[in-house]
């Protein structure tokens, strides 16, 4: 069931491309190939709390799965300038964390929210977790759910 004044998909991808959070986005594609570099070498800072293995250790691979899953150009060639990020594959990734949120929610599971700003995690039960990392909230969420 909606939540009254929820934007409609349609004003939320416009909402996305006009802040720059996806279409042609803030990020110069300069700062993306590195960070993909990054990864791709085993910088865990840039794992984003993933188990990555030892996978994604090429850089075109990493290039590869980021256009698939968020819509980046795939042109190892294309290293300066704008990036893109889909909004439509934004807004589909929206959905499926919402779906998750929901039925956590519905279920009373604790969960951790972890936007770009740190210390706004919170839960879905309305309570915070003693610490702000995957591994706390992890041992959070197991011992409230």
């Amino acid at each position: 069931m909606p939540i009254p004044g929820t934007p409609s998909r349609a004003e939320l991808v416009e909402h996305l491309v006009a802040t720059r959070i996806a279409g042609e986005v803030a990020t110069p594609r300069e700062n993306n190939l590195s960070h993909y570099r990054k990864l791709a070498n085993g910088d865990r800072h840039y794992w984003l709390g993933l188990e990555l293995g030892e996978r994604w250790t090429d850089e075109q691979d990493v290039l590869a799965v980021m256009a698939e899953r968020v819509g980046v150009n795939d042109d190892p060639e294309h290293r300066y300038g704008q990036d893109t990020i889909d909004p439509e594959l934004t807004v589909d990734g929206l959905e499926r964390m919402a779906g998750r949120l929901r039925k956590a929610a519905e279920g009373g599971s604790g969960c951790c929210w972890r936007p770009a700003i740190r210390a706004a995690c919170w839960t879905c039960t309305g309570r915070r977790p003693p610490r702000c990392g995957r591994r706390a909230a992890t041992s959070w969420s197991s011992r409230t759910g």
